[in-house]
């Protein structure tokens, strides 16, 4: 796979994290209580790298890990209150839902109007994704596969398609784990357990891969930051 698909990648993981700031706050101010604190990007734990403070009173915080983007709320502060922070959670996780719900009908509704079955195309990342895991092919015989799919869907559209899948997978896999506290643990053992005892692959790509990846998510990652003035209000 070329290098440039790796800076692609990034761009696009960057870009769906902006969005995830910018939606779901407005989702939130229209749906739910106005009550946001923060809006954060690539911040999870620890002291922002960078952070401003609107005159709305809401924070605006960018980490140092291109792992993921959130919105905190007032009332998380109030831990005294437990159904209040019970709420908090579980509306988090609804925003979650909602967006990459709007991201798959937006870019389903886009490809059905340009011809395409999205099914289709999700089907062949995923069957892509197991045949590597699986080791059916070698990730130097992917390139000659993933560059037919380029010739056939073009590269940005079929990458846009390999983002949001993931994303699926990821706001599913975080439904099923929020569902019991310790089922984080015990899903990344089994998924530790299949990877030596059936020999998986999950990291099939040369280091550098996802390094440019990283590399690409923190610089679009930032600017889009410094963009978040102009759209967080």
């Amino acid at each position: 796979m070329e290098i440039n698909s790796a800076f692609i990648i990034g761009w696009l993981f960057a870009t769906y994290m902006f969005l995830f700031c910018i939606i779901p706050y407005y989702i939130n101010n229209i749906f739910f209580k106005n009550d946001v604190k923060g809006v954060s990007m690539f911040m999870h734990f620890g002291k922002p790298l960078y952070s401003y403070t609107l005159k709305s009173g809401v924070k605006v915080d960018f980490g140092y890990l291109p792992s993921g983007s959130s919105i905190s709320f007032r009332s998380e502060d109030d831990f005294e209150d437990k159904e209040a922070f019970k709420y908090n959670v579980k509306r988090a996780r609804y925003l979650g839902v909602i967006f990459t719900t709007i991201i798959v009908l937006t870019l389903f509704s886009v490809t059905l109007i340009l011809g395409e079955n999205p099914v289709k195309i999700c089907k062949e990342i995923l069957i892509l994704e197991y045949d590597l895991i699986t080791k059916k092919f070698n990730s130097k015989s992917v390139v000659p596969i993933v560059s037919d799919y380029y010739k056939m869907y073009g590269r940005l559209f079929f990458l846009c398609f390999f983002v949001v899948v993931q994303m699926i997978i990821s706001v599913i896999l975080n439904l099923i784990f929020s569902l019991w506290e310790y089922l984080g643990l015990i899903g990344m053992a089994v998924l530790i357990f299949l990877y030596f005892f059936y020999d998986l692959t999950y990291f099939m790509f040369p280091l550098s891969f996802y390094i440019d990846i990283l590399l690409s998510m923190t610089i679009s990652g930032f600017l889009y930051f410094l963009l978040l003035r102009f759209f967080i209000k």
